[in-house]
Order: structure tokens, then sequence, then C-alpha cells
């Protein structure tokens, strides 16, 4: 039986910054959904574009779009539509989702390092943790004995935490709801990729990376959210994020960071944005390596280190900029 839930308090963005001239832009979206047809399968409805800002006008650099399904009882891909993106990631069919795919994909070679598709592909296992959102809040059977192996997995899982008091209290993980997700200002058509319909009881993850040159390096300005839809179709928001960069040109290295909270599920999971000054110094290029060893354990966010390892895109979308 699932506690109470919490009420989530937050600042969700309404509106994104304006594309600078000069600047390239990255979009992508991840839709989950448990269907049941095929009966008791997880489907993944993915998609991306890179869209560079000129002078008087834009151009999409790429675009990729592709859906996954995924068997609930084994965990394992066994369906890949690819209608616009490579047709090596067929090859992911048989893959475990749950435990290793990240290193699956990487030894299967499905994707060019810093493209759309693999920034989608790192997304997935992470998109699905949270896709589990939906089956807690439409009140699905929660298992008894809750993992308690997690308590210091993550800032929110924190020994002395929300999640660690509510599980000695009751023995289920407290549901939080957040904000409603604000309706997105439509003054630029081309602020996002083609976004479909989000169907009821679906997860959807966005993110976004704007990069310009700056007279230190590229500066980066992104964000992502993590959101729901209930069975009235009501979107609320589970996490979001923004993050500020500076990436030095000669040297690859971030040499500033700035990680702003915008919504996040509990009390204690704000203050994990201050790790993100360990990875100053890091190469960019290094960060989906070398960030889970820099902020990992309670002083850390899961959400917020998958942002961060998006920075290792952006030596590969600076060299589109003039």
């Amino acid at each position: 039986m699932l506690p109470n839930g919490i009420a989530t308090e937050g600042h969700p963005r309404a509106a994104l910054p304006p594309r600078a001239q000069g600047s390239i832009r990255r979009t992508t979206s991840i839709d989950v959904l448990h269907v049941q047809d095929p009966p008791d399968h997880v489907q993944f409805t993915c998609g991306g574009r890179d869209l560079l800002t000129r002078r008087g006008g834009h151009e999409t650099i790429s675009e990729t779009s592709f859906t996954i399904t995924m068997t609930k009882r084994d965990g394992m891909v066994d369906s890949v539509v690819v209608p616009h993106s490579s047709s090596e990631v067929r090859r992911l069919v048989g893959t475990g989702l749950r435990r290793g795919f990240r290193k699956a994909v990487a030894e299967a070679d499905v994707a060019q390092p810093g493209s759309i598709t693999s920034q989608l592909l790192d997304d997935l296992p992470v998109a699905l943790v949270v896709s589990g959102y939906s089956t807690a809040v439409a009140g699905a059977q929660v298992r008894e004995q809750p993992n308690l192996d997690r308590i210091d997995v993550c800032m929110g899982w924190r020994q002395g935490g929300t999640v660690d008091l509510e599980l000695a209290r009751s023995g289920a993980i407290p549901i939080p709801h957040g904000p409603i997700v604000p309706a997105l200002e439509d003054h630029d058509a081309a602020a996002w990729h083609r976004l479909p319909s989000l169907d009821h009881h679906a997860v959807r993850r966005l993110r976004r990376t704007d990069v310009v040159r700056d007279i230190r390096g590229w500066r980066v300005d992104a964000s992502f959210r993590d959101s729901h839809t209930d069975g009235t179709g009501i979107e609320t928001v589970i996490h979001e994020y923004d993050l500020h960069a500076i990436v030095e040109f000669s040297t690859d290295e971030i040499i500033e960071a700035l990680a702003t909270p915008r919504v996040l599920p509990y009390l204690e999971c704000p203050v994990a944005a201050a790790a993100v000054q360990n990875i100053i110094g890091m190469p960019a290029s290094d960060a989906r390596r070398t960030i889970p060893s820099l902020i990992s354990g309670a002083a850390s966010c899961t959400h917020l280190n998958d942002l961060l390892r998006t920075l290792a895109d952006v030596p590969t979308l600076g060299r589109h900029l003039p």
C-alpha cells in the first residue's frame, strides 16, 4: 500500500531561452509507456534534433527517431523500429535494459559518440527507472520489502532523509506529486523537434542543450525535465534541472559549471547541486566515463549526473559552429 503522497514545490520553466544567432541546439525526448499491446511491455518513443541557428534562419543538422519495446518479465529489448535513425540500433534486440545496457551499447557500436542516437540510448536506463513513477501513482502493487540497499545511493535516499524515515515508518516509498507542467510559450515554432502527444500514464524525459561560442570557450545552457501524465491528462513535473557551463576550446576542460534545481521530489535533493563543482577541470569529452566516480553516493543526484553526462557531446556540437 502506498503512503500518502507528498507535495513537491518548485519552479518549472515556462519558456526556453531564445535561440542565439550562431548557436546550435540539441533537443531530445523519450516517452515511456507501460503497454498491454503487446502484453506486459514497456515502450520507449525516442526522438531528437540538432538545429543550427544562423543570421536570418536555421538549419537542421541531424534528426533522429526510433521506438524500442522491452519485456517487463526479463527486461530484454525485443523490438526496435527505426524510421529515422541508423539501422544499427536494431542490434540492440536481445539486450537487457535493466543492467549493463550502456556497456552493451558501446560494445555493439550502434551509435557514433556525440550523436543524438548515442545520447538517447545513454538516457534509456534511467528513463526506465523514472517510468516506475507511473505505476506507483496509479496505485499498482509495490513490493512489501523495498530494497534497503538503495539507502545512500543518492541525496534523496540518504540515511535519515525523507525516504529513509518513511521506509522505517511505513515500509513504503513516499510518492511525490510535483507542480503542473506550464504550457510552453510558442513564440518560436522551431524551439523543439516535433513532440508527439503524451499518452495518459506516460512519463516523458526532455532535454535541451544550447551551445554557442564565448570568449572563454563553448558556453552551454542546458536543461532537462521528467514529467508524468495522469489518467485525466494532467502533466506534472517529477524532476527538473538547469545547467550552465563553459568548456575551454583548447583544452576541452570544463572551466565553469552551475546547476540550478527547479523541481525535485524530496526535501534533501537540491543539496546535490553543490557537487557539480567536482567536474571543474575535467575534460568535457570524458564526462560519461568520469562523472560516475567524481559524483556518487549520498552527495549525488542520479538525474543531475545524467544531465552532466551530456557535456561529453559539447565538442561534437561545437564543431558545427562557425
